[in-house]
């Protein structure tokens, strides 16, 4: 019973809550806003994602960093996200294209979409998911990679 008392009294995990945070969004309290959203926009929700590269882009409970307002609406563009593909577009108008490919490389090329079509196709057979990344990576550049 001891250890079920202990287990009772320690505190609980926060758990981030994509409403509560559009909620102080909108009171103006961004500072909440990117704790809920943050942890979400990291395992892959393409809203919070979305919404994270609105607050970088406009100097919301963050300072103003157009890297990251392309960062994040691109990986929301990758998970479907249409209105980040604009939102993306419209930041990298005001870019330089050092800042656009730094920006690129800090995903490290990552795109979700793409990793779990691959998966999906290859059954996650790395030898052929690694065959058919760089397949296509001929594909898109005419570069081999041996």
């Amino acid at each position: 019973m001891k250890r079920l008392a202990l287990f009772l009294a320690a505190p609980m995990p926060v758990m981030a809550n994509f409403q509560d945070g559009l909620r102080v969004a909108n009171a103006g309290d961004y500072a909440t806003a990117l704790r809920e959203w943050k942890p979400l926009a990291e395992e892959g929700d393409a809203a919070a994602q979305f919404n994270l590269g609105v607050m970088y882009d406009n100097d919301q409970g963050v300072p103003q960093d157009y890297m990251q307002a392309h960062v994040w609406p691109n990986l929301a563009a990758a998970a479907g996200n249409k209105i980040a593909i604009k939102n993306r577009d419209l930041t990298e108008a005001r870019m330089e294209p050092s800042q656009i490919a730094e920006a690129l490389q800090s995903t490290g090329g990552e795109c979700p979409l793409w990793r779990r079509t691959i998966t999906e196709i290859t059954g996650s057979d790395p030898a052929m998911a690694d065959y058919l990344q760089r397949i296509a990576g001929y594909c898109l550049t005419g570069l081999l990679r041996l």
